[in-house]
Formats: C-alpha cells, sequence, structure tokens
C-alpha cells in the first residue's frame, strides 16, 4: 500500500473520531464556552506543547487561534465533561480545575481514564464531590459496569496516583491490579513489566478456576503513601 493510501486511511479514522465527538457534543448539549482548560494541563507533542504551561495558540477564555488548522491530538481530543452525561455539571473544567481524558494505549490492555489536575491546584481533586467521584468511576471501570473496564488515575504535574477502591498507590512502577474482594481492588508490586503480566496471567488463571489469587507477600499492599483517608480495611 503506498504512503498516500496510508493517509487515506488515517484521515477516514480521524474524520471519524471528530464526527463520533461532534454527535456525543449535540446529545450532551455542552459546549466549552469560556473554557480553555485542555490547552493549559495537556502536553501536545505535535506541536511540542508540555503540560502544565498555556498553549502558545491559546487565547484564555477565547479558544484556539489555530482552530481550523489544530493538530490531530487536538482534533481527536474529548473532554470527558463535554461528551458524557454521567459526568456532573462540577466536574466542568474551568471550575474543577481538572480534566477528564480517557486514553487509549497500545501498551495498556485496558483504556486509562487520566484526571488530569491543574497543578496550582494540586489537591483539588482529593475535595468533595470530586474525590467520591473518582473513587465512584474507579470502581466502574474496574466492574467494567459502563460496558468498558478501565483503569482510573490522577496526574498532577509530574506526579500520579493509580486510584482503587480503598486507598491511592502514588507513582506505581510495576504491577498488578486485581479484586481482593467484593468491591475491594488492591495493587499488587512486581519487579519488572515481565513479573507483572505474570502476576496477571496466574490471577487469571485463579478467577477461571474459582480461586482467589494469592500474590507473593512482599507484594500485598505497596508501601507508597496513599490517600490518608483511604486506607485498607483491617483483615
Amino acid at each position: 500500500m503506498d504512503h498516500n493510501a496510508n493517509t487515506a486511511i488515517d484521515q477516514d479514522v480521524i474524520d471519524k473520531a471528530v464526527a463520533r465527538i461532534d454527535y456525543a457534543r449535540q446529545k450532551t448539549g455542552r459546549s466549552c464556552g469560556s473554557c480553555s482548560m485542555c490547552c493549559y494541563v495537556m502536553g501536545v507533542e505535535d506541536i511540542d506543547k508540555p503540560k502544565s504551561q498555556w498553549c502558545r495558540h491559546c487565547k484564555p477564555g477565547k479558544g484556539c487561534a489555530i482552530y481550523a488548522d489544530r493538530p490531530v491530538t487536538c482534533r481527536t481530543f474529548a473532554c470527558m465533561w463535554l461528551i458524557q452525561l454521567y459526568v456532573g455539571e462540577h466536574w466542568y473544567p474551568l471550575k474543577s480545575k481538572m480534566v477528564l481524558d480517557l486514553q487509549f494505549k497500545d501498551e495498556e490492555p485496558h483504556p486509562v481514564l487520566h484526571v488530569v489536575v491543574d497543578p496550582r491546584y494540586p489537591n483539588r481533586w482529593r475535595e468533595e464531590p470530586y474525590y467520591s467521584d473518582i473513587k465512584g468511576m474507579a470502581l466502574t471501570g474496574y466492574r467494567g459496569d459502563s460496558g468498558q473496564h478501565y483503569k482510573t488515575m490522577v496526574d498532577v504535574g509530574d506526579k500520579c496516583w493509580v486510584i482503587l477502591t480503598h486507598r491511592d498507590v502514588e507513582s506505581p512502577r510495576f504491577g498488578m491490579i486485581t479484586f481482593v474482594g467484593k468491591d475491594h481492588v488492591e495493587w499488587f508490586d512486581a519487579d519488572s513489566r515481565e513479573q507483572a503480566a505474570e502476576m496477571m496471567r496466574v490471577a487469571q488463571e485463579a478467577r477461571d478456576c474459582g480461586q482467589p489469587f494469592l500474590p507473593p507477600s512482599h507484594g500485598r499492599f505497596s508501601e507508597q503513601p496513599g490517600n490518608p483517608d483511604s486506607v485498607p480495611p483491617a483483615e
């Protein structure tokens, strides 16, 4: 297949993604208004735009100066508040100082819901009603209640947390997430990506046999600090 054919396929994928976003926006009846929060908190490699910094093409409160010619990353980006009615009005990014972004990556078995926080308000995600919402979104994703499994993470500048049901794991590297009880999801540390994959394989075999997954004792609970208000229950 020649380059022009590949380009045509890529453009078709982009056009379909944009059409889906436009359709979802029509269903919610929401619009960006004066919000340009994504132009601040999100990074855009296409134009060397780092996170937590205003895009040089953005006019805060007025929008994008190159909207008609904006990069593909921006054209196919969908703020979850904009396209999903289950995301409450209080999540309007200009008010919440957070952007909800569901990302699909080749290296991840499931999509990841990123709660991207304006680092000028680093603890906003821990405030209510946002924190309870985030916990609820995380459980929904782990159970697949919406018809799709996903992992939930909070990003604040260069820091990140994996959101579990009973606690949060800061700056995880390698590991596995699995249910250890009803509506109780845990993180288990691994020494490498390969070890994490092996743990996931063993856990799946255990579930297929109706048996609990028994991880290495040293990985029962990560020693990374989590939210002090969210700790695992006593066993």
